[in-house]
């Protein structure tokens, strides 16, 4: 069997699974890798108390390349969680934000403020600044993808989603911050989310 052929039907097995966590249901999770979007917020992980940042670790504040979210990543037990603390722009800053696209309906009136979005991250011992094992979960899709992360330098982490390896997906890379820029409540008729695009 020639290379070509030999790489033509690896896409064609790869590919059904592939779009599995792109469109249609998400990927069913090991326990371990549970989200939000698959088997509930009331997974196992608790965060730790917050510690201060370190240039070495990934805990602290983390905003999206589109300002969309301010994730707060902790301990949690060995590995690191995170959940969103601060909202991007939004046509009703003072309206409670939900998880509208979860795909358990009854999990949709859940807030935004205070969703776990990515958990299970364990260092991998002989590559220091690297996080492995985790899941993040997408609130604008309402799937839940495998994911690594990797800090570049003190200040920026670089979060890779992906189905089945880490060849197949996408990166994104957060920027740390020293606080929110606007941290977001759970409080009807107050700001929830900045009024508009923080530009940085």
């Amino acid at each position: 069997m020639t290379m070509l052929r030999w790489r033509m039907l690896q896409m064609l097995v790869l590919a059904p699974l592939m779009m599995g966590g792109i469109s249609g249901a998400p990927l069913a999770a090991p326990a371990a890798m549970a989200g939000p979007g698959l088997l509930a917020a009331d997974a196992a992980e608790q965060p730790a108390a917050a510690a201060p940042a370190s240039s070495s670790s990934p805990a602290g504040f983390w905003m999206t390349e589109d300002h969309a979210w301010t994730v707060q990543i902790s301990r949690c037990g060995s590995g690191y969680c995170g959940t969103i603390v601060g909202l991007g722009w939004s046509p009703r800053p003072d309206a409670v934000r939900t998880d509208l696209q979860n795909p358990n309906p009854e999990k949709r009136a859940a807030t935004l403020c205070g969703l776990p979005v990515l958990g299970g991250f364990m260092p991998v011992l002989d590559t220091p600044g690297k996080w492995e094992n985790g899941w993040i979960y997408d609130p604008e899709t309402g799937k839940t993808y495998r994911s690594v992360l990797k800090l570049e330098g003190s200040d920026r982490l670089n979060l890779r989603g992906f189905v089945i390896m880490t060849l197949f997906g996408r990166s994104e890379t957060l920027t740390r911050l020293s606080s929110p820029l606007s941290r977001c409540t759970n409080v009807p008729g107050i700001g929830t989310g900045i009024p508009a695009t923080t530009s940085s």
